[in-house]
């Protein structure tokens, strides 16, 4: 027995811990029946719908099983860009928000249509993804709001190309020089203005004018009286009153008879006034439509040329050269950025499109998510809506929502692998990428539109442009045109006159005022004169000194209306007598010079792409560090999206039974089709319910908008915006009809008494009875996007459109076409049936399910297995110990379950009184509730009555205000349709008008075509004349330099040498304190003899601080080749002539080339010659390696000779680097080492310069050139290509010509006459070879000098251009040489001896010293300051 006992006790034990293991997983559905959320919605508010109707709000489960780690924790409650507020109420979305006016009951419709929406998608689109026939990445695309971006597209990208082009827009701001702003705004000017001067119109002829003086000079009295009769009147009323209130004798009969006449005069102006008005009314209609109207278009010609004129006169900036030179080189780097933009154009579109769409979700095309309108928040709110009360309710269900929670789970963890994603792409959900991608997109447009040589283009169009700047650019005296301005300005008033209105409401206001103060004058008959002097005093009195004050101010607003119109006779008069002023001679100097503009081709090209320039300067990198996350974001997620379609595999491993049975749902797609369409529908509906308000302001944009359009320049364009904006009022009365209809849906919606799904979704057959909206929103918005983006509109205006701007954009995304939906809207109560069957049924089965599972003790829901539950076995093992050591245990049992049942027992009873409490509170609420709405509704009764009592009293008053209302209205519709007539009459007067416009643009063009053709036929001919030209002349200068022999060449060529020695700018001691006071003397390499010329010197700056070096610029004129085509530009080149550098030079020097990014060096000498160093180390010269100073490292990364086989100099490839350059950059070029040009000589021969110069002829900086003092080899080099640049412009330029250019260049240039016979024979073998003529007379010419060289040299020692010292080997015989040496040793000891008697000579000479200097035996005086002779010592030698 004892034992039976014993094995009962262990049987319910191991039943009730089978028991709690069940229940602690899947409670019965009775434990939550009927009782109350847990949890209230975080989001709600007292606001929100009553119990018995819920609303759409969470009902957590706080024993949810599998849904608590994979979704809860996926729906952060946060404002941050990847996971939006997550409330996801339809009233909180962009379009649908719930406010207090909307109905509560059409509200809750939408709010309940939606849930069943977002449920029949969730099983719809759960299905189709386990059962492969729904795309994933489709599924992906509309739920992560792609937009038409595939998910491959985001998987694949490269961001390569877009890297590349925003590091290079990074460096943009800081790499375009900006030191020439002024400078590109004058091209930016001057292309305005030439754009501008384009709209003047026919100055010449003035169309209209002739008319226009023909009607002024019609006019008469007859117009003229009428018109003035008012104001007159009322300045005489005006006089009157100020006579009265100064009379003060009244003891005077005189006075006093005075006064009346004044009051008399006064009642009769004021009367006058008004029987003035009629006539006024009929004379102004005269001018309504006559040729007064077309006065200011008659003369705006001249108006507008002022006006330009006048903005012209504030060009103060002057173009120069370095500006120039710096515009190039900037648009040459905009080129090449435009390149690198066009390899990223795609993924900056792909990227924009991306983002649009990730931050407006409503813009996302939905196929399979249409349920979802705002992507993953509406499947987390679905999340919610499986626990929704209301879903029991309606469905007829008893018992817990979570099977349909566990059905859902596989969809609900694919969103939250979405969800992740959707987070790590965060930044693409905010306005500010999109900004930063429209900004960079705008960029990327402005580039593409610049032209790729723009650079080339840039300098004939400055050169050609400070040209026109140079000749036409006057100053103009602004009171020059004052008198015509004021003319122009008269005939606008006549304008007005035409158009004049009178303000009836006033006139009639006024009228009264003036009536009720005659009448309260007093005065009995003031034509009789007698009675009227006894009455003024009293009169008078009574008015005091307040008296007249409404009257007076009355006259003043009355003469104030008539302002305008009170000189209109004389003004006519004075128009018509200035017709034949002639126009002032500064409007034709104006046209010539847009006629030179004009004239300048490519400034469009240009000037834009300067702008493009500027703007990039002005920009902020917060653009490009934004895309730049991007770009990293999307790299980040590439991987996980290329895996999606793992995913899918996910769901269908999930063997789930709930699920199984979930899918199962017959037709699951086309029931949601329709289901989804009629929420949508719904919705929509809704949003446009909600932006009633803003209609108003809608309509009345159309007559800004059309004002607007006119405004564009393009004509074509404001076709286009025209067809874009359509019939506005014809959108906006469809827009009308549309709310009414919505309106009218409402307000027959009643699903109160609805029980089932297909009785709650009957009214939804209605919506097809919605009329359709006929408006295109969308291209609305563009249009005043366009308009709202130009640059002169009113601001007031501006704001109007933007305002009507958001309202469109609201708009655009609502599908209000319902009638295209009726065949979804008729099967909806089917649809909702179907869905409700369904449910109910999955119900059903779940519970059975459930219940099986309590029977066996398995669960439904399959889960990871768990560990084996040793608990039987060591109670068994427990009970068996019990059998074996006695009773005793037994009874320890059995009264420890005695002791747990009665606690159980009196848990139980706690729970009871607790239940009975909160059902005794409630009953108190609810009675307590009771007795406040019953007392609420008498004292709402009682203020009914007062009401009704307060209501039957203005009944009355009612009545007759709506009468007079209803006339009102009706004279106002009559007014508006009026208006609308006048505007329609206006609007086709505005199209006439542009069309006449357009027409009148078309035959400019054609004009201005046929004179640009005619002006390149006569560009041709020009061409061809200055080639001829230029050829003949380049054949003559080489056939003068034909002798017969060698010392007629050399006497020739030795006084063209004897004008350059002689020419002098000023006293060279002069030149060298300028000098020295510029540049410190330990920066002259040879300080007293070899000054450097200010006015040419290179001057620049380093890091900020003013680099000051012995350098000088030379330019060549531009000239053409012999190649060159028509169209080409000429060219020129550009030098620096240096000294070698010196140890304390050398950051100067490569600041300098650094500076002027110089791409080759030429260097003419040694570094040390005959013992001496004429030039310090500045470069690695002896083999590859590294040269450093304290700013910069050269590196020498290659060396080859010049001219392969001999050894004459060596070619080296430097890579330059700026040692505190954040960026690192490395400059390339390259130096020319010549080695045969030996000190005080010339080379043998001329082809090694020629090569030279070819070499670097392409060079888009200046090339440097140096030897010791760079006066003698360097001048001589670059003096070859000078003098061949001249002699092409100039077939009569002279070798003495070219000394003295040379030299007002670089002081002493070109030191002796060896040297000037070698230029002369390098510039004929160079024009020889450039124009391919015979070598014969170059050969000639260079035996001859060779055969001459005993009278060079004497010519050098006569001009003291040489010394003995420079003898060379055939210079001279040894007799006469000997000769020299002791004569120069001895003027050397006289100069010695002398030397301080001339210092003090020098001293009271001042700079007006007289010098004399011995040519050939003849004295030739200079008055001073002249030339000195320089004298180099030994250590400064160089030639």
């Amino acid at each position: 027995m004892i034992k039976s006992h014993y094995l009962a006790i262990l049987g319910i034990i191991i039943n009730g811990l089978h028991a709690h293991n069940h229940n602690a997983h899947h409670p019965p559905d009775e434990f939550h029946k009927g009782s109350p959320p847990i949890f209230k919605d975080p989001m709600s508010s007292s606001q929100d719908p009553p119990p018995d109707i819920p609303g759409i709000q969470d009902y957590p489960n706080p024993n949810d099983r599998m849904l608590s780690n994979s979704i809860t924790s996926s729906v952060p409650n946060n404002d941050s860009p990847a996971s939006p507020l997550d409330s996801h109420r339809l009233s909180d979305s962009p379009i649908i928000r719930k406010t207090r006016a909307a109905s509560t009951n059409s509200q809750e419709f939408l709010d309940h249509v939606s849930i069943i929406a977002r449920i029949a998608n969730g099983i719809s689109l759960q299905a189709g993804l386990m059962n492969n026939a729904t795309n994933i990445e489709e599924v992906a695309v509309e739920l992560l709001s792609f937009g038409d971006i595939p998910v491959s597209t985001i998987a694949e990208f490269k961001p390569d190309a877009l890297n590349k082009f925003t590091t290079k827009l990074k460096e943009a701001p800081t790499a375009l020089d900006s030191s020439i702003i002024a400078q590109e705004q004058q091209v930016l000017d001057f292309t305005e203005l030439l754009k501008s001067s384009k709209t003047i119109g026919d100055l010449k002829d003035l169309p209209g004018k002739t008319e226009y003086f023909s009607y002024l000079k019609s006019l008469n009295s007859s117009v003229f009286n009428p018109i003035k009769r008012p104001g007159g009147y009322m300045v005489e009323a005006k006089t009157d009153i100020g006579k009265i209130k100064s009379s003060n004798d009244l003891s005077d009969q005189a006075q006093l008879k005075g006064l009346v006449r004044r009051f008399e005069s006064l009642c009769d102006n004021l009367k006058n006034f008004f029987d003035a008005i009629e006539p006024f009314k009929t004379s102004l209609e005269t001018l309504k439509n006559s040729e007064l109207v077309n006065g200011p278009k008659a003369f705006e010609p001249i108006e507008k040329i002022i006006e330009l004129i006048l903005k012209r006169a504030n060009f103060t900036t002057t173009l120069n050269d370095e500006g120039k030179t710096t515009t190039v080189s900037n648009l040459k780097s905009l080129s090449l950025l435009s390149e690198d933009s066009k390899g990223s154009t795609q993924d900056v579109n792909t990227l924009t499109s991306l983002s649009n769409t990730k931050s407006n979700p409503k813009f996302q095309k939905r196929r399979v998510t249409s349920g979802f309108p705002n992507g993953m928040s509406d499947v987390k709110q679905l999340a919610r809506d499986v626990r929704n009360p209301w879903i029991a309710k309606i469905l007829g269900t008893n018992g817990s929502l979570d099977s349909l929670n566990d059905g859902l789970l596989p969809l609900f963890r694919m969103n939250k692998k979405l969800a992740d994603l959707d987070e790590k792409l965060a930044i693409l959900s905010t306005q500010k990428l999109f900004q930063s991608l429209s900004n960079i997109r705008t960029v990327q447009k402005e580039l593409s539109e610049v032209e790729s040589e723009v650079d080339k283009m840039t300098e004939p169009v400055w050169d050609n442009m400070k040209n026109c700047q140079t000749d036409y650019n006057r100053l103009v005296d602004p009171n020059v045109f004052a008198p015509i301005r004021d003319v122009i300005d008269t005939i606008k008033t006549f304008t007005r006159i035409s158009q004049f209105r009178l303000n009836e409401q006033n006139l009639d206001k006024s009228k009264t005022i003036v009536d009720k103060f005659i009448q309260n004058l007093g005065f009995t008959d003031l034509t009789n004169i007698d009675q009227s002097k006894k009455e003024a005093p009293a009169i008078l009195q009574k008015l005091g000194s307040n008296g007249f004050d409404e009257i007076e101010k009355t006259v003043k607003e009355l003469m104030d209306m008539f302002d305008d119109v009170k000189d209109f006779e004389t003004k006519v008069k004075d128009v018509v007598s200035k017709e034949r002023t002639p126009l002032p001679r500064q409007i034709t100097n104006e046209q010539d010079l847009y006629r030179c503009l004009e004239a300048v081709q490519n400034t469009q090209k240009v000037a834009q792409a300067i702008m493009v320039a500027q703007n990039l300067r002005g920009r902020k990198n917060d653009d490009v560090k934004t895309v730049e996350s991007a770009i990293k974001d999307i790299s980040g997620v590439s991987k996980d999206l290329s895996s999606l379609k793992s995913l899918t595999t996910e769901m269908q491993k999930h063997p789930d039974v709930a699920p199984t049975d979930l899918n199962k749902f017959p037709n699951a797609t086309a029931e949601f089709k329709v289901i989804g369409q009629s929420a949508a529908s719904l919705r929509f509906a809704h949003g446009l319910k909600e932006l009633n308000p803003e209609m108003a302001h809608l309509k009345d944009v159309d007559a800004i908008v059309q004002a607007e359009i006119p405004k564009i320049s393009d004509p074509a364009q404001i076709k286009d915006l025209i067809d874009q904006w359509g019939d506005h009022n014809s959108n906006m009365e469809s827009l009308d009809q549309t709310l009414a209809g919505i309106w009218s849906f409402e307000s027959k919606l009643d699903v109160s008494k609805a029980k089932t799904l297909e009785e709650f979704s009957s009214p939804l057959k209605n919506l097809g009875t919605i009329p359709d909206a006929q408006i295109n929103a969308l291209e609305k918005s563009k249009v005043l996007e366009v308009l709202i983006a130009q640059p002169k509109i009113d601001p007031t205006v501006k704001s109007e459109l933007e305002k009507a701007k958001q309202t469109l954009d609201k708009l655009a995304p609502l599908d209000l076409g319902f009638a295209s939906h009726q065949s979804e809207f008729e099967k909806a109560p089917g649809a909702f049936k179907a869905l409700q069957d369904f449910l109910v049924g999955f119900f059903t089965v779940q519970r059975k399910h459930m219940a099986a599972s309590a029977n066996n003790g398995s669960s439904i829901v399959s889960g990871p297995a768990k560990e084996a539950d040793h608990t039987i076995m060591w109670i068994i093992i427990g009970v068996a110990v019990f059998l074996l050591v006695g009773g005793g245990i037994g009874g320890g049992i059995w009264a420890f379950l005695s002791h747990r049942k009665r606690q159980q027992e009196k848990l139980e009873q706690l729970e009871d009184e607790e239940r009975d409490r909160i059902r005794r509170e409630k009953e108190k609420e609810d009675r307590d509730r009771e007795r406040k709405e019953h007392d609420e509704k008498e004292a709402a009764m009682e203020k009914e009555k007062q009401e009704l009592e307060a209501q039957r009293k203005q009944e009355h008053d009612a009545r007759e205000h709506e009468a007079a209302r209803r006339k009102a209205a009706e004279d106002e519709r009559r007014a508006a349709s009026e208006r609308r007539r006048a505007a329609s009459q206006r609007r086709r007067a505005a199209e006439a008008e542009a069309a006449a416009e357009r027409k009148k643009r078309e035959t400019m063009a054609k004009d201005q075509q046929a004179k640009d053709q005619a002006q390149q036929v006569k560009d041709k001919v020009q061409f061809d004349i200055d080639m001829k030209t230029m050829l003949s002349g380049v054949e003559k200068w080489i056939r003068s330099h034909k002798y017969e022999y060698a010392g007629q060449m050399n006497g020739v060529l030795a006084e063209q040498m004897k004008i350059v020695a002689t020419y002098q700018k000023r006293n060279n001691e002069d030149l060298k304190n300028a000098s020295l006071q510029y540049l410190t003397t330990e920066k002259h390499r040879y300080p007293g003899s070899i000054p450097c010329l200010l006015e040419t010197v290179v001057k620049f700056q380093f890091n900020g601080v003013d680099i000051k070096i012995h350098a000088n610029h030379v330019v060549t004129k531009p000239t053409y080749s012999k190649n060159s085509k028509f169209g080409a530009a000429k060219v020129s080149m550009r030098f620096i002539a240096t000294q070698g550098p010196l140890q304390n030079t050398l950051d100067d020097f490569w600041s300098m080339v650094w500076h002027f990014k110089v791409e080759f060096i030429i260097m003419l000498c040694c570094f040390e010659e005959n013992g001496n160093v004429k030039c310090d180390a500045y470069f690695k010269a002896n083999a590859t390696g590294t040269f450093e100073t304290e700013l910069f490292k050269i590196d020498t990364v290659d060396f080859e000779p010049i001219f392969k086989g001999r050894e004459a100099g060596w070619k080296r490839k430097f890579e330059v680097t700026l040692k505190k350059d954040p960026k690192g950059e490395k400059r390339t070029l390259v130096h020319y080492h010549y080695l045969d040009w030996p000190d005080k000589g010339v080379p043998n021969g001329h082809e090694d310069v020629r090569q030279l110069l070819e070499f670097v002829k392409d060079s888009k900086a200046p090339v440097v050139v140096h030897c010791s003092a760079g006066i003698g080899r360097t001048m001589c080099l670059i003096g070859t290509e000078y003098m061949a640049a001249e002699v092409k412009n100039n077939p009569n330029y002279t070798v003495a010509q070219g000394g003295i250019d040379l030299r007002n260049v670089r002081c002493n240039g070109i030191q002796t006459f060896e040297q000037m016979l070698w230029l002369v024979a390098s510039v004929v073998y160079r024009l020889s070879n450039e124009f391919g003529y015979p070598l014969d007379i170059y050969k000639e010419l260079v035996k001859q000098i060779k055969e001459a060289q005993k009278l060079t040299f004497q010519k050098d020692i006569e001009l003291k251009m040489k010394k003995a010292a420079d003898f060379r080997e055939g210079d001279m015989d040894e007799g006469p040489l000997r000769e020299l040496v002791e004569k120069e040793k001895k003027e050397e000891e006289e100069k010695v001896k002398g030397k301080g008697k001339n210092k003090k000579q020098r001293k009271k000479g001042g700079t007006d010293t007289r010098i004399e200097m011995e040519f050939d035996e003849d004295v030739e005086e200079v008055d001073g300051p002249g030339v000195e002779v320089i004298e180099l010592e030994d250590e400064e030698e160089e030639s």
